[in-house]
């Protein structure tokens, strides 16, 4: 399916239009029947009005689904005479009346939409639009629409993440510089086909110059912001840089005469000259958007929370910390420079500013100016955020609000479908003042040449359709999708169907009485792992004996309902699945139709392995509550079922990682053979403090081996950011991560040396960045292939740049810890 087809229907409404746009559509009504042939077709700009590249770029796809239903492009000897022609008047050439004027159009049918009509619109954006709900109807209906429609959109403004560019030292050429820009035009043309109004990039702490060094790499990315504006503009967006709350170099910080702490007004006038320098250097960026509660830091930089610091005296509060926050970004950006400020009121609880109107506002007060600032407010109360309740921040202040929708925090291979409560979210967003919409689906999605995009366009199809019409009819919504992209004949199942996938989710992901305690509901797998706690490496599995224990007395009275609710997924699938195979003859795209159901049946594998596991520890500990007969022969065929079930789902092309289940397995196997035996293992186990005695020990014994050491050789120089645990090994020249828990390291520079010298050397790991755990877990040796093992684990929230080498030396006269 070409991407200019996906587009929508909008809502209707009462609206003034100038009539400064005109789209007449003429079609021939007498035709033979049986020799009926195929109306012609003219697009024509009248008075040398020069489209838009984004109103360009849709034209082909009206022209498209008009020949898909039954007319034909005219060939030039046949341009006067055809009957449908596109005509421009003078103020058609401006984008947007104001920053803030909602798109808007109208059609106007002529005899009943049989000989076709007009569209009208004050701008080229909102000509946009209109061609876009015209292409819908053609596609949806196979006609031309018979009756008028007049529509205004819901939410003026719409903001839509891009990829950001990949400029490194390493590519920064011009060719690669042009590379990224085709992305950027290409990803902001499908945007606005998604009804962007504004874009927006991560990376604003590339383009600030920390110091010299700094400097070539950001003046590279200053360059394609540069342009990458330009080319925005052009297209009649908004483009806005996005980082966030405090990332610095030390250096910068301490040239500046700053302390990392919220009581010194130097830290603050130092964040404002960042912003200062950024805007300086870029000024035909049309704003920032800055978020707390994450801080994420790159290579060469670090992060601090500022938002949490209690200052020099241990006096300040968050409100004291995020209004001043406010203030001094909106100083600069707004006050100095006259640019838009978006902030993200994201945090990381649901007890803070996020998510609770007494404290929201305090901080977003009077002192706060209105003019040209949008709070972004989650749609929900909390971050696992399908089906939780819906945030009650939104409209509390005067403050504009843009409703920020993530269509899913539940990555692959699981499937969830949350639209009705992003429609229902969208609803109370809009009721409750909000201008507009933040997120949905990244256009970087559609061109990573994945096997399947097909839910993700339904996903950016419905949330165009509800920007325009909050509460129109969903299910409609989605027949409507499906009639586009898979046919009509299948239509009707397939808007039946979708929502499904997230109801499995909601009831059989979600352990309800976990879900309904916590501010993350589901605790037992985060990103594409299931869930590590304590470290099995150190406490033999001790640590996730206690995490599944207080799962298990959270789900303890309702027990056997929980094992039910996980286990009824497993047969929705199946019906969906069942359901999908008779719907396959009927589909118009067989291959996208195959690639979703593969997908649908992933998910319910992977539903099959979370529901082993989680069957069998639940088991487990009621069995180890109370060891009767019956339960420890429930509990091994528990424990059989699991393993047989990890071993299947091992084959799985995309599967979660197990992460430690087999660690759990092991407890279960011991529980079997011998109970008191296990409680006595796990009652020997080291505790968390004697093990960061030992993580200690073992730091400083490397750290005195590095110094007296100065010449040893150097086998592994790694350098990364680190969100999580990772164990790397290093055998025969070749380093690959066993990794426990959090995301892949990113921004890895690894530089492998000589391999491991088949004689006894004294090995050490020389830290020189990170704020956790780098240690030696295993030397090389003849006994293990000449393998090392080192364990790096970042306990902290979010991640930080380590860097380290393993070296190692003939004798350095340290003793081992």
């Amino acid at each position: 399916m070409r991407r200019e087809n996906r587009t929508c229907a909008f809502g209707q409404g009462s609206i003034g239009i100038p009539a400064t746009v005109v789209f007449c559509v003429l079609l021939p009504i007498a035709s033979v029947a049986g020799s009926r042939p195929r109306p012609a077709v003219r697009i024509e700009v009248a008075n040398a009005v020069a489209l838009l590249p984004v109103v360009a770029d849709v034209v082909p796809g009206l022209e498209k689904a008009l020949v898909d239903h039954g007319y034909r492009m005219a060939p030039p000897a046949e341009m006067a005479a055809a009957p449908i022609r596109l005509v421009l008047s003078a103020n058609s050439a401006e984008t947007n009346e104001s920053a803030n004027s909602p798109e808007s159009f109208a059609w106007e049918p002529e005899s009943g939409g049989a000989r076709g009509g007009s569209l009208t619109a004050p701008t080229q954006l909102s000509l946009e639009a209109g061609i876009l709900w015209l292409t819908d109807r053609v596609l949806c209906t196979g006609a031309i629409p018979p009756s008028a429609h007049k529509a205004t959109r819901a939410f003026a403004r719409s903001f839509i993440y891009l990829s950001m560019p990949n400029l490194t030292p390493q590519n920064d050429t011009e060719r690669t510089l042009q590379k990224d820009l085709d992305n950027f035009r290409r990803d902001a043309l499908i945007a606005a086909r998604d009804g962007a109004t504004d874009v927006v990039m991560y990376g604003f702490n590339h383009v600030v110059v920390w110091d010299a060094a700094s400097r070539p790499l950001a003046e590279r990315y200053r360059e394609f912001y540069r342009r990458a504006a330009t080319i925005a503009h052009q297209m009649g967006l908004r483009l806005f840089l996005y980082g966030d709350e405090f990332i610095y170099q030390p250096a910068w910080l301490k040239a500046r005469g700053a302390r990392l702490s919220t009581s010194d007004p130097k830290m603050w006038q130092a964040m404002a000259s960042k912003y200062r320098q950024v805007l300086a250097a870029l000024p035909t960026v049309d704003g920032i958007m800055t978020r707390t509660g994450e801080v994420i830091p790159w290579p060469g930089v670090k992060a601090f929370d500022l938002i949490h610091d209690r200052g020099d005296h241990n006096d300040r509060d968050i409100v004291d910390n995020y209004r001043e926050f406010l203030q001094t970004v909106y100083h600069v950006v707004v006050g100095e420079f006259g640019k838009t400020y978006v902030h993200r009121t994201w945090s990381t609880n649901n007890y803070e500013q996020a998510s609770v109107p007494e404290v929201y506002q305090e901080i977003f007060n009077s002192q706060l100016p209105t003019r040209n600032f949008f709070a972004g407010i989650k749609l929900t109360l909390t971050d696992q955020w399908e089906y939780q309740p819906i945030n009650p921040t939104f409209g509390v202040t005067p403050h504009a609000t843009v409703a920020t929708i993530e269509i899913s925090r539940c990555t692959s291979p699981i499937i969830d479908y949350a639209m009705p409560f992003i429609q229902s979210g969208m609803e109370y967003a809009r009721e409750h003042g909000a201008v507009g919409i933040l997120g949905g689906v990244s256009p970087g999605q559609y061109r990573q040449n994945l096997a399947d995009t097909t839910l993700d366009e339904s996903v950016g199809y419905t949330i165009w359709r509800l920007s325009w019409t909050p509460n129109a009819d969903l299910h409609l919504i989605l027949r409507d999708w499906a009639k586009r992209r898979l046919g009509a004949p299948a239509a009707e199942q397939v808007a039946d169907i979708l929502p499904t996938l997230g109801d499995i989710v909601r009831d059989s992901w979600y352990l309800r009485p976990v879900a309904e305690r916590n501010w993350n509901p589901q605790q037992l797998f985060g990103g594409a792992h299931f869930e590590i706690k304590g470290d099995p490496i150190w406490d033999r599995g001790a640590g996730q004996d206690r995490f599944l224990r207080e799962i298990y007395l959270t789900c303890k009275p309702w027990m056997r309902e929980t094992m039910s609710e996980v286990a009824e997924g497993l047969w929705r699938y199946d019906r969906i699945l069942s359901q999908w195979d008779r719907l396959e003859p009927l589909l118009s795209d067989p291959a996208a139709g195959q690639a979703l159901r593969q997908r649908i049946w992933r998910a319910r594998e992977a539903l099959n392995m979370y529901r082993a596991y989680v069957e069998t520890f639940l088991i487990c500990d009621a069995y180890r509550d109370t060891p009767t007969p019956a339960l420890h022969n429930e509990l091994a065929y528990r424990v059989a079922d699991l393993k047989k079930t990890m071993a299947v789902y091992k084959t799985e092309p995309d599967h979660f990682r197990l992460g430690d289940v087999p660690v759990f397995l092991d407890i279960a196997e011991r529980t079997l053979a011998n109970r008191q035996a296990l409680e006595s293992y796990l009652a020997g186990a080291p505790t968390p403090q004697e093990i960061d005695r030992k993580l200690r020990a073992s730091e400083a014994h490397d750290n005195a081996l590095a110094k007296s050491c100065p010449s040893a050789q150097t086998f592994l120089s790694w350098a990364g950011a680190v969100d999580g645990r990772d164990v790397f090994v290093l055998q025969g020249g070749r380093l690959t991560d066993e990794r426990r828990i959090g995301n892949p390291p990113h921004d890895v520079h690894v530089k492998i040396g000589q391999p491991f010298p088949e004689r006894p050397l004294t090995y050490f790991v020389d830290r020189h960045a990170g704020r956790g755990w780098v240690v030696l877990l295993q030397s090389p040796s003849a006994a293990n292939g000449w393998t090392a093992k080192i364990f790096v684990d970042d306990p902290q929230p979010s991640e930080d740049v380590y860097r380290f080498d393993l070296k190692g030396a003939g004798s350095c006269g340290t003793s081992s810890p």
